[in-house]
């Protein structure tokens, strides 16, 4: 960060140890990536500026606070480095905060998606206030998987699918109803 100042927030390599070990070689930041998956450690550098000006972690998705922050820093235009020489060291264990709220990991994802809408299409953002909505019991709503964000692409294929399903229901309940009449 000290010797290139168009960049706010540095991010490093990441290295699991305890229950799980593991090594996550990360590349350069991709600002289409972190809109799908959170790959930047949370305990990544960032300029004090950039923290007031984004306004800091919001609340409303505990243990996902920093995937929303560097969207949002992003979408205001401060820009992320890598740097190839950092790792950053993780404890894993199976009581982890990470793995109490990955329990609301679709509800913590449609919250990212909402907080940051100028950056996600409008059928993500669709999908995010069905997820989150007083209905949502009712909602069949997409999940891509644990910590991704569903592309516009897999809800377009989803939604075609589900529109298929309910069509082919459809015809199958008339063809009972006149089969019954016969």
């Amino acid at each position: 960060l000290e010797l290139d100042g168009k960049y706010s927030i540095c991010f490093s390599n990441l290295k699991h140890f305890g229950d799980l070990e593991s090594y996550i070689k990360n590349k350069d930041y991709d600002n289409r990536l972190i809109l799908r998956i959170n790959y930047i450690p949370v305990a990544s550098l960032f300029r004090k500026i950039c923290w007031l000006e984004v306004g800091g972690y919001r609340t409303n998705l505990p243990g996902y606070e920093d995937w929303d922050f560097w969207i949002n820093s992003y979408s205001k235009g401060h820009f992320h480095r890598y740097s190839k020489e950092s790792v950053f060291y993780y404890r894993k264990h199976n009581k982890s905060m990470l793995l109490e709220c990955s329990k609301n990991d679709l509800v913590h994802k449609a919250n990212i998606v909402i907080n940051n809408s100028q950056v996600f299409s409008k059928l993500q953002i669709d999908w995010a206030k069905a997820v989150v909505g007083k209905n949502a019991d009712e909602v069949i709503a997409f999940n891509p998987g644990l910590g991704l964000i569903p592309l516009t692409e897999e809800l377009i294929l989803h939604n075609k699918q589900n529109i298929h399903m309910q069509k082919m229901q459809f015809l199958n309940k008339l063809e009972e109803n006149v089969k019954k009449m016969c």
